[in-house]
Parts: structure tokens; sequence; C-alpha cells
């Protein structure tokens, strides 16, 4: 796939190196995040479809099954035109949203920011146990929030909940692997997918924009949080906290997809799930 120019060969929507200068200058930040979130990652949810923390209400579960099933529904919808169409039944499959439809949805999955991050204080609550503790973690999840949005306005897509969807689906698979970094283009193949599953069944249409926010930065402080680490254990060749990582990006997949991580993989077809 062609790369963009003045993107480097590797790297991640979110920039590690980035993330890594602005907020990690304390020493030993990554290892702290890996107990950290080792710790609140592995708790048990009050609810079923949960990452524990923050995502442990029943809102933020029904929003985490809302975004599965329909991907779900129009992977299996795809897959079965695609077999229709090769053994020429004269069935007719299930009818793709059309990209006015796609596009008139597409305003459902975008929010009004309200101009400050929202889960900051609150991931530095969960996370942090000492008030040194909570401000590494407030310098370091700040610092994700920016790094994300200032690639999502590079590429048109700003406060964009199908966005952060894809970057969570497709860097949590690619950390788990350890196959390399998702390029622009496949952040915004997976995107277009997203946007096109939900067209099909109007999901998001009642959030606020508030509501949209908070689910934004869930799944862009998870993600973040493990790529980061990881990518940092992986450079120091500390092979077992990269295997802490890589566990912790599995249980980001499942908690939201119910499905073994190792089935999911992003491939140059796109986010594809394995048979059992």
């Amino acid at each position: 796939m062609e790369h963009r120019a003045g993107r480097p060969e590797g790297a991640s929507f979110v920039r590690s190196r980035s993330v890594r200068v602005r907020a990690a200058s304390g020493a030993g930040v990554c290892l702290l995040l890996t107990m950290l979130l080792g710790s609140a990652v592995t708790a048990r949810a009050q609810y079923g479809d949960s990452m524990a923390i923050p995502w442990n209400n029943p809102v933020s579960a029904t929003l985490s099954t809302n975004i599965w099933n329909n991907w779900t529904i129009y992977q299996l919808q795809q897959r079965k035109a695609a077999r229709e169409g090769r053994s020429g039944s004269t069935d007719r499959p299930s009818p793709a949203p059309t990209p006015v439809r796609e596009r008139a949805h597409e305003s459902t999955l975008l929010f009004h920011s309200t101009g400050t991050h929202l889960l900051t204080n609150t991931l530095a609550d969960q996370l942090g146990k000492t008030p040194e503790q909570k401000a590494q973690v407030t310098a370091v999840v700040e610092a994700l929030f920016q790094e994300f949005d200032k690639q999502a306005a590079r590429l048109g897509k700003p406060n964009d909940l199908a966005l952060a969807l894809s970057y969570f689906l497709a860097q949590n698979a690619t950390v788990y692997h350890g196959t390399p970094d998702p390029q622009d283009e496949q952040f915004l193949d997976l995107r277009e997918s997203i946007v096109a599953a939900f067209a099909q069944s109007g999901g998001f249409t009642d959030l606020s924009d508030r509501q949209k926010q908070e689910l934004y930065e869930m799944l862009v402080s998870y993600t973040g949080l493990v790529y980061v680490g990881y990518l940092d254990a992986k450079r120091r060749g500390d092979h077992e906290t990269m295997e802490t990582y890589r566990h912790l990006a599995g249980m980001n997949l499942k908690n939201i997809t119910h499905i073994e991580p190792r089935r999911i993989r992003l491939t140059a077809q796109g986010l594809t799930i394995a048979a059992e």
C-alpha cells in the first residue's frame, strides 16, 4: 500500500514518540501504566459488556453491544452477498446501503466537542493510586487525546466516533498479533465500513454529543495506553512487558466483541474474523 508523504514507515495513527516526549518525562512511566492497566482491566466489570474502567455502567455496556452487533450484522450480510454472487443464486442478497444513506447516517457518528477532555480526570482517579501517579496518568492521557485529535483533523475527520472505533479495532488487533502498524488508508477504509454498517441499523442516532464524546475518549484512551506501552517495551527489548500489553490489547478486543482476539486480524482485506 502506498504510504502518504511525511508519514514514517510503521508509524501508528497515534504517534507514540510524540506522546512519550510530551507526557512521559518521568522514568518508568510505561512500567507504571503496565501495572495500573493490568490491575484495572483484569478487574471484574459490574455489567456484562465492559472494559471495567470506566466502561462499567449500563449505558456504556449498551453502547459496546451496539457497536459490535452492528458491525457483525454488516459483515455477515456482506459475506452472504458475496457467496450468493459466486454461486449464481437467484436469491436477492440484502441490499447494501446507498452512498446517500451512508452519508446521511455519517452525521450521527460525529459530535460537537465540549472543548475539554471529559475522561482525563476519571482515568487518572481510576488508574492512579497516589497524587504522583495521577499526575503521570493525566499527562499521558491528555497527550494521547491531543495527538489523536491532531491526526484526526489532519485526515479531515475530527470528532468522529467511527474513526475512533476504527482505531480501536485496528490498533488493538495489530498489537495483539505483533503485526505492522496500520497505515492511514487502512484506518480510513475500516472507518468507511463502520459507517456503512451503522447506516443499515441507525445505531447511535439517539446519543447526545456528550455521550458520543465519552465513548470516543474511551476508545482512544484504552487503545492509546496499550499501544504506547507496547511500543516502548518493544524498543527496550522487554519481551515480558510486551506480552503484558499484548494481553491487554486482546482483552480490549474480547471485552467489546466477545470473540477470541486470536481470530481478529487486520489484513489487506480489512478487519477479518477467522473461523473457529
